[in-house]
């Protein structure tokens, strides 16, 4: 599909983003087969976007148990840090 891109002037990045098409058919090609072809990049597009948003989806998930993992271990150290407290004063006062 990267070469049907580069071959109608689509511009396409390692981040998967794709430009908007320029110019126009080229002279050895009906305007058929240029639809065709335009029709099977524009599907392949489609499909990869929706891979995209799964992948998406499956990151978010991932990334918001990671937020709860983190808010559990530092409500313990919390918890450890209150406890400490009081024998940390005691331990100041007699020094």
């Amino acid at each position: 599909m990267l070469a049907l891109a580069s071959r109608y002037g689509v511009s396409t990045s390692t981040s998967r983003t794709v430009g908007s098409h320029i110019g126009g058919i080229p002279a050895d090609e009906t305007a058929e087969d240029f639809h065709s072809e335009l029709e099977a990049f524009a599907s392949h597009l489609v499909l990869e976007n929706q891979q995209l948003q799964y992948e998406n989806k499956q990151l978010n998930a991932l990334l918001k148990e990671y937020e709860q993992t983190l808010e559990t271990v530092m409500g313990k150290f919390r918890g450890v840090s209150v406890g400490l407290i009081p024998y940390l004063m005691i331990s100041f006062a007699d020094g």
